[in-house]
């Protein structure tokens, strides 16, 4: 029995946090042993409870990860107070492993790569890194952390498609002899065969976040409103901090008062929502067609209109669409012909279950998963 410990940054209120309980849940239990270690509270301790995976709350982690667009000295800042207890984290996390005789430590998210530092400082354990946000093309503070992760904490980095790892070695060419794999998130939806009822749900699911691109769905719907397309926006999530944004998007859309969008707030059920969903709308300013969204989309097979340009799952024009900086006329266009012509629609579905079955196949990327367990063992 080789015993992992996964550290989860967002307690089930993020994509990182669902993809990694899709691990464990799926994971060949004879054989492997998981303690999962929450940074936050959150609605998936009870769901690890549910399925009698261990789970302790250790909110004196910390994790920090570069992002694009934006100034990371200040998000580091912002950071700081974190800092203050993170010995004491550590200490808790020691006690964890010696504890539960843990093998193998498991970083679910690239943030951790400063607890990674410190417990390899301690442990002789052998550490997975999961590189699961989009890698900005140039930052400083990114390839610093990059470099100090592939080179004095990671054993075996894990990607989360073959587009972010080119990219992150296109980047970063010194770091190309390190150990990775590409293991795709997985998502346990079954597509309707065939829907009760005509759905007019045009569908956001994420952050409410200006580099989400939240507001752009504003324009969208006073576009389908003046044209008179019988469709409905609806927005489902909450922010993580961006407050002021929230309340400008609320008062806006209080202002406008159009019926054909509303904030829905945050579900725990989003794989309900997105199965039964006519398109799923991902108007990131970050141009990063690439999260939980779209893996369950893909695998229910509901097609997605996203900007961006490339990725492993939407292929453009036969499963999906791109839309440059998400520009609401061809978005309008979009939507009106798949609405209009079932041909398409029926094609763009059958493509993207065929697509999940190749890349996102549960039992092909949880073997991949366990035999690097098995190596690092």
């Amino acid at each position: 029995m080789i015993n992992i410990l996964h550290l989860d940054t967002e307690g089930g209120w993020g994509g990182s946090s669902i993809s990694l309980f899709k691990i464990v849940s799926s994971i060949n239990k004879k054989n492997f042993k998981s303690i999962v270690v929450c940074r936050k509270n959150g609605p998936i301790i009870k769901k690890y409870q549910s399925i009698k995976v261990k789970v302790e709350k250790n909110y004196d982690l910390y994790s920090f990860s570069a992002k694009a667009f934006i100034n990371n000295f200040k998000l580091f800042i912002t950071t700081i107070p974190q800092l203050l207890f993170f010995f004491r984290g550590i200490q808790k996390l020691i006690k964890t492993i010696k504890k539960n005789k843990i093998h193998i430590i498991h970083l679910n998210f690239e943030g951790f790569f400063l607890v990674g530092l410190i417990l390899k400082i301690f442990s002789p354990l052998p550490i997975i890194v999961h590189y699961r946000s989009t890698i900005p093309l140039d930052s400083f503070t990114h390839k610093l952390i990059a470099n100090i992760t592939v080179k004095y904490v990671a054993d075996h980095i894990i990607f989360i498609s073959q587009t972010e790892k080119k990219k992150f070695f296109r980047i970063y060419p010194n770091l190309k002899k390190t150990n990775s794999s590409v293991i795709y998130n997985i998502s346990t939806i079954k597509p309707l065969k065939k829907k009760l009822k005509k759905n007019n749900d045009l569908v956001f699911i994420g952050n409410l976040s200006f580099w989400k691109g939240v507001d752009k769905l504003i324009l969208l719907a006073e576009k389908l409103k003046n044209e008179k397309l019988d469709l409905k926006i609806k927005i489902y999530g909450d922010t993580r901090g961006e407050n002021k944004f929230k309340k400008k998007l609320i008062n806006k859309l209080h202002e406008l008062d159009f019926k054909n969008i509303k904030l829905m707030g945050r579900i725990n059920n989003p794989e309900k929502i997105i199965k039964n969903a006519f398109l799923i709308l991902r108007p990131s300013r970050l141009n990063d067609p690439w999260g939980r969204d779209i893996i369950d989309a893909c695998t229910a097979g509901v097609p997605i209109i996203s900007t961006g340009n490339f990725n492993d799952i939407i292929i453009n024009n036969q499963n999906s669409y791109y839309v440059n900086n998400f520009k609401i006329s061809k978005v309008f266009l979009l939507i009106k012909k798949m609405s209009i012509d079932k041909k398409i629609y029926k094609i763009f579905k059958k493509n993207l279950i065929k697509q999940s079955k190749i890349k996102l196949n549960t039992r092909s990327n949880i073997n991949k998963f366990e035999k690097i367990l098995e190596k690092l063992n």
